[in-house]
């Protein structure tokens, strides 16, 4: 009885080895609400979208507008006198409330 427990066990690992492994699921956007100058409240998206997604605001679509592109910085030195470029891949969008 154990030795048919072990192969069980053994053909599950086996099968269980040779599925696919899961699609990782989508990227979700991050989104945030801060004070804004002056009071208000403003709504920030940072996304991977190729545009600014929109808002439902009291039951209606209120578009959302680019503050950030997608961007590389050149490289510039810094004090230890060494420089890489940096990339910002995410698009940050915003809406006044």
């Amino acid at each position: 009885m154990v030795m048919f427990a072990r192969i069980g066990m053994m053909v599950a690992a086996l099968f269980a080895a040779t599925q696919a492994p899961a699609a990782a699921p989508p990227e979700r956007a991050r989104a945030w609400v801060e004070m804004a100058p002056g009071g208000g409240s403003i709504v920030r998206v940072l996304t991977s979208a190729a545009s600014c997604p929109s808002l439902r605001v009291d039951g209606m679509a209120a578009p959302m507008h680019e503050r950030a592109a997608p961007a590389v910085l050149p490289p510039r030195a810094n004090k230890a006198g060494e420089g890489a470029a940096v990339a910002f891949p995410a698009r940050v969008c915003e809406r006044a409330l």
